[in-house]
């Protein structure tokens, strides 16, 4: 599998990654079997699909904390997640804070003024 495809994979997973997505559904895209992705992406990137997914979802959650006042369920569902207790935990695991306290350190008015 060359780069090229690779990134195309990875291009697809940041584009799509509010959805529940499997290998077989990017498998389809990019017309190679579900087990030769899932291999390559791995040696390639270091991780695996739900990791990928789950990084573009708190990156995104992230975003929102700190621009938005948004209500952290409404944010929950807007990344893909629809349970907000397992949306809290996953962002806690990947940011070693709550969403409230994120939200609580980081928020700010104006994106000019933005910390992180």
């Amino acid at each position: 599998m060359s780069v090229m495809e690779i990134e195309m994979v990875y291009r697809f997973i940041r584009k799509h990654f509010r959805e529940d997505l499997t290998w077989e559904k990017i498998s389809e895209y990019v017309s190679l079997s579900p087990d030769y992705l899932r291999k390559e992406f791995r040696e390639h990137y270091g991780m695996t699909l739900a990791h990928c997914v789950r990084d573009f979802r708190m990156e995104e959650a992230s975003k929102m904390l700190t621009m938005t006042s948004e209500r952290i369920g409404m944010i929950a569902y807007k990344v893909g997640i629809k349970n907000q207790a397992y949306f809290s935990k996953c962002f806690r695991e990947w940011s070693g804070m709550t969403p409230r306290s994120f939200r609580e350190k980081y928020y700010c008015i104006d994106e000019e003024e933005l910390i992180i």
